[in-house]
């Protein structure tokens, strides 16, 4: 099974064309298997990056360190992703 990443970025959201045509896509029947995680965007903004987050990369600190909560999750979904 393959893991697809669907970021929504637009403004639309769910009203765009290329959402829908994507949406239309992975609804087709040729694509039963994949699993779709959904980040949008614009319903859920990340939040920006802070102090907090520039001193733990500086002072190169654990990637368990709570100022990479956001980038940790992040980069599990991109991860998680890879479809070859």
């Amino acid at each position: 099974m393959k893991r697809i990443l669907l970021v929504n970025s637009g403004p639309h959201g769910t009203d765009s064309h290329g959402h829908q045509l994507v949406t239309n896509l992975l609804a087709d029947a040729a694509m039963p298997a994949h699993r779709v995680t959904v980040r949008d965007l614009v319903a859920s903004p990340l939040p920006p990056i802070g102090r907090d987050y520039a001193l733990a990369i500086t002072a190169n600190a654990a990637p368990e360190a709570p100022a990479f909560a956001w980038s940790e999750k992040l980069i599990v979904e991109l991860e998680a992703a890879r479809c070859c």
